[in-house]
């Protein structure tokens, strides 16, 4: 999102974030981004990967290519927020680690 782009329901986020986490400081509320960073960050890598493959996870119908969805590594993704662990490790055979 840009910065200048105004999404309507940006304030009713922000204060259901606050109401839900209460935070106390900034480090709190670096924190609480932060784990909300992760799951955010493991969506885009699960669409990254069915884009890149052409098929969603469970797909049973005959694939159009070989490159399947064949292992698993730990991912760190390094951020302005720190450190993130997405809890998505898996990859395609020929998809980048």
């Amino acid at each position: 999102m840009s910065k200048g782009i105004k999404n309507a329901n940006r304030e009713a986020l922000v204060k259901t974030l606050i109401n839900e986490y209460a935070p106390q400081n900034v480090m709190e509320l670096q924190d609480i981004l932060k784990e909300i960073f992760a799951p955010l960050m493991e969506e885009m890598l699960q669409a990254e990967l069915e884009s890149e493959l052409g098929y969603s996870k469970h797909d049973q119908t005959p694939k159009a290519t070989r490159n399947r969805r064949n292992g698993s590594y730990p991912k760190t993704v390094r951020s302005k927020l720190g450190e993130v662990y997405p809890q998505t490790k898996t990859f395609a055979k020929t998809f980048p680690k």
